[in-house]
């Protein structure tokens, strides 16, 4: 189990976006029904921020900046 390093509801609140220890960025669907489904979004992430207004992350990988859309995945 990886330690979570920050962690920020999704717009929808079924959802949250989770940055685990090890960089990990992952998309979580917390709606009450089994199975709980987790997505991996990107690996060696540093940061990440959500803009809940426009649905999208922006994301610190490799001293990159990246955004995207959270219906792009």
């Amino acid at each position: 189990l990886t330690p979570i390093k920050k962690v920020v509801w999704h717009k929808e609140s079924e959802h949250l976006i989770i940055l685990e220890s090890n960089g990990t960025l992952s998309f979580l669907e917390i709606d009450g029904q089994l199975p709980i489904n987790k997505m991996i979004i990107s690996k060696d992430v540093s940061d990440f921020i959500y803009d809940e207004l426009i649905d999208t992350v922006y994301l610190i990988k490799n001293e990159i900046l990246y955004n995207f859309q959270i219906t792009d995945i």
